[in-house]
């Protein structure tokens, strides 16, 4: 079974040396410091996203997007997934990197605790709350940001608009890391 988006095939986290090494021979002309730094904290190490967002900088040096490599396989992810927890997801995505489950009740009324349960199995939310107060992050930035691009303007929208009646009064700002 596949361990999660971000550690899929099982490769060993980059640390900043390798990741700059990588960088480096994979893109001599653009190597900078600055830029392994950026690819580096982009992909946190994940060698999967390095390697994508690697493909992307060599296609043009200054792209800083989600590579469309990572986006092609969070959408087939999410297809595979059920209508509920799929929509579970884009309201997450709205909300931000991290988020409790007290949030996703306010904005999916129909949410079961399977579709959460479900995006965890399948890498792509990890819990990181107290059993008493759970909450979750997407298991990597390039995920949310891949989920949130693929929403539609219409449901987003659906869903921003929600967002301050779900969020607690002392929550960070939605979408944020």
């Amino acid at each position: 079974s596949k361990a999660g988006l971000a550690r899929e095939g099982g490769l060993p986290a980059l640390g900043p040396d390798r990741g700059t090494a990588l960088t480096r021979r994979a893109l001599p002309a653009t190597a900078e410091a600055e830029t392994a730094r950026w690819l580096y904290g982009r992909a946190r190490g994940n060698a999967l996203y390095t390697v994508a967002l690697l493909e992307d900088l060599a296609q043009d040096a200054n792209r800083r997007v989600v590579p469309i490599g990572v986006q092609e396989r969070v959408r087939v992810t999410l297809l595979e997934l059920p209508h509920t927890s799929r929509e579970v997801l884009e309201a997450a995505a709205v909300v931000g990197h991290s988020f409790a489950l007290d949030s996703l009740v306010a904005l999916v009324p129909n949410l079961a605790a399977d579709d959460v349960q479900r995006l965890v199995q399948r890498g792509v939310i990890v819990e990181s709350g107290r059993a008493e107060d759970p909450g979750y992050d997407f298991v990597h930035p390039l995920v949310k940001e891949s989920v949130y691009a693929g929403i539609g303007a219409a449901r987003r929208r659906e869903v921003h608009r929600a967002l301050p009646s779900a969020l607690p009064a002392d929550s960070v700002s939605p979408c944020g890391y």
